[in-house]
């Protein structure tokens, strides 16, 4: 089967505990789980699922690239060309295992 392939690597990370700052503040901190290859689209204003408040009625783009192993579905961020984005919601369509889409929400620049 034919892979999507891409032309934008992007570093997605998952949030890890980093431990207490010297005041006693919870730091958090971001750990790179995979660096994957694939296409950014920005999601346009209407959306079907909007009437239902859906997360991806919130998004602003989606990410998609080729299946490579099960990811976490939660406290995920995408790093993209030194954008931030907030992973919204994990989508592997049908099951296949073929590919990922993921919603993002953009948070600025690092």
């Amino acid at each position: 089967m034919k892979r999507l392939g891409g032309n934008i690597t992007a570093e997605l990370q998952t949030k890890i505990d980093g431990g207490l700052n010297d005041i006693g503040e919870q730091v958090t901190q971001w750990q790179t789980i995979a660096t994957p290859t694939g296409f950014l689209d920005m999601t346009g204003q209407s959306t079907k699922y909007t009437d239902f408040a859906a997360k991806v009625a919130d998004s602003t783009h989606v990410f998609l690239f080729d299946y490579q192993g099960d990811i976490p579905a939660e406290n995920l961020r995408m790093i993209i060309k030194g954008q931030i984005y907030d992973v919204l919601f994990v989508d592997c369509p049908m099951e296949l295992k073929y590919h990922y889409e993921l919603y993002l929400k953009y948070r600025g620049r690092q």
